[in-house]
């Protein structure tokens, strides 16, 4: 899920599949933004109205369908970090993007252990100096 600021957009990309779930997920994030809204906001506190006027103003989309789908049901974290790679750097998030076995092939697990794991041991010795 990206919740964009500046384009007043909630989108949801899901790996496996479309469901109806996501649409929960998507209102649910969107209610959460419209409570923080009313609560930083000293003048509409209690102006449910206004919340609502102000939530309208989004967009919200369930793209599940054109992103990447995982053949099993344990790959997800790996199609979530790198949608979110895609998305830190400026690339849409499209159904050829990536792949399963392209996942597969180039041992995309182990390189992402590695790289948690390195950042992770270069972060505590850092710490200790």
């Amino acid at each position: 899920m990206r919740v964009n600021f500046k384009a007043r957009e909630i989108s949801l990309w899901d790996s496996a599949g479309m469901n109806y779930t996501n649409t929960q997920y998507i209102k649910a994030a969107l209610q959460y933004l419209g409570d923080e809204y009313m609560r930083a906001d000293d003048e509409i506190k209690g102006d449910e109205l206004d919340v609502v006027k102000w939530m309208k103003t989004w967009t919200t989309a369930d793209l599940s369908f054109e992103c990447p789908q995982q053949d099993n049901d344990y790959d997800c974290g790996v199609f979530h970090l790198l949608n979110l790679c895609l998305l830190v750097e400026g690339e849409a998030i499209t159904e050829d993007a990536y792949s399963q076995a392209s996942i597969n092939a180039k041992d995309a697990r182990k390189t992402i252990a590695y790289i948690l794991w390195r950042t992770s041991s270069n972060r505590s010795s850092r710490r200790q100096a």
